[in-house]
């Protein structure tokens, strides 16, 4: 079914911080490539990296450990190389590159991936000469159709992100002209044209003050915007993997980048339980104060009891969905990572927010932040339970049409019910 199966060369690239971009297999989960912090090279190892076949659009990528198994397809108008552990399928003309790559994601092509036929046991990695021999269902003409079936789920599931991504950034860019660069208030004084509502426009002062932030606006500990509660942590022979009565699931940071790890605990009035909507921040970290570590990171969106590696957010006032974009704006994350090398070693402590000074806007101004918050942050949710709805549905359906268990007709009448 494929032109060749090319394994990738095994060497490591310089990383440098633009040039060519490098797939690595932190860039492939769940089917999907994302390429929202990506990694280069610079033109040579490029070079080395494409000697023997330069990835083009509808060819597959496969990495063979860590994690083992990840596909994804190489979108229209992406140049790059394979990172390391890492295979390129090219699927042959007459072949549909949509089937193979469910086909390759189906629990048919993974229990010969994971699976040694030999000796009986599971495989930490894939070898070439295995995944060249994968067995794959052909299944004639209706290839293209399931293909393009399942293909139209994914679509849906990556506009909703993409509109999830939108309106976080609006809530973010909202947040920074208003709270950091006082834009409104820059524009008052500066005599320029007002640019919101006339509503929202007489909430802002017309002059900075000697601080260079708006008049009445006093400095204010963090402390006085929130608190927090830790999680707690329940010995680890407790845990089990699937639900059962009389369990909750235990939220620790990871959870809210994967579900392959899901945990359940015995139900305890001991446990500390947030809700979907509550505010979560990791507690722990290196203290880079890089986006990718846990110290001061914003984890919202699931119930369950948390962790010793995550606090619960309490608002002192009506602000929850500005401490969200605060938060998640990574200003917290900078602030807490270089004022207090105690909070880096053993996690933030409440008095480490005495130490974070805020401008304080009126409470008015706060209220307007929150309409519009609010109403991004209902957004998000409902997209992503729709989401969620959808990737069971193809995950549902995968199998069925690979073993002909469910006509295509009637998957498409499934298919049609969710979108």
């Amino acid at each position: 079914m494929c032109e060749f199966v090319i394994d990738c060369p095994h060497f490591t690239p310089k990383w440098t911080d633009s040039g060519f971009v490098v797939i690595r297999n932190q860039n492939i989960r769940d089917g999907r490539l994302n390429l929202t912090e990506p990694s280069f090279t610079h033109q040579e190892d490029f070079e080395r990296r494409i000697k023997r076949a330069k990835p083009i659009a509808g060819d597959i990528i496969f990495t063979r450990e860590a994690p083992m198994g990840e596909v994804c397809l190489i979108p229209e108008g992406l140049e790059c190389c394979l990172g390391q552990r890492q295979v390129l399928l090219r699927p042959k003309k007459e072949i549909d590159r949509h089937y193979l790559f469910y086909s390759l994601r189906s629990e048919y092509a993974r229990h010969q991936i994971f699976w040694n036929e030999g000796t009986g046991s599971t495989v930490s990695n894939v070898r070439i000469p295995a995944l060249k021999s994968l067995r794959i269902p052909r299944l004639g003409e209706v290839e293209g159709l399931i293909g393009a079936l399942l293909g139209a789920l994914d679509d849906k599931i990556e506009l909703n992100r993409q509109t999830n991504e939108t309106l976080e950034a609006l809530a973010r860019a909202l947040f920074k002209d208003w709270f950091v660069d006082f834009g409104p208030t820059r524009t008052k004084a500066e005599g320029g044209a007002p640019y919101l509502a006339p509503e929202l426009w007489a909430l802002f002062p017309d002059a900075l003050d000697d601080e260079d932030k708006p008049v009445g606006w006093e400095s204010k500990p963090l402390s006085s915007f929130m608190s927090f509660r830790g999680g707690s942590q329940p010995p680890a022979k407790e845990f089990i993997s699937e639900p059962k009565p009389g369990y909750t699931r235990l939220l620790q940071i990871r959870d809210f980048d994967t579900d392959a790890h899901i945990t359940y605990v015995p139900d305890s009035t001991r446990l500390r339980k947030v809700s979907i909507d509550d505010i979560c921040i990791g507690r722990y970290g290196t203290g880079s104060g890089d986006k990718k570590d846990s110290l001061g990171r914003l984890c919202r969106g699931l119930s369950g009891a948390i962790n010793v590696a995550l606090v619960r957010v309490e608002p002192r006032f009506p602000c929850r969905e500005w401490l969200a974009t605060y938060i998640g704006s990574g200003e917290f994350r900078q602030q807490i990572s270089g004022g207090s090398a105690r909070a880096v070693q053993a996690g933030f402590r409440k008095v480490d927010l005495d130490h974070i000074l805020i401008p304080r806007a009126p409470d008015e101004v706060y209220q307007a932040f929150e309409t519009f918050g609010e109403l991004v942050w209902e957004s998000a949710k409902r997209l992503s339970a729709e989401s969620t709805t959808l990737a069971q549905t193809r995950d549902l359906l995968l199998p069925k049409l690979m073993s002909g268990e469910i006509r295509l007709r009637d998957a498409e009448r499934a298919v049609d019910a969710v979108l």
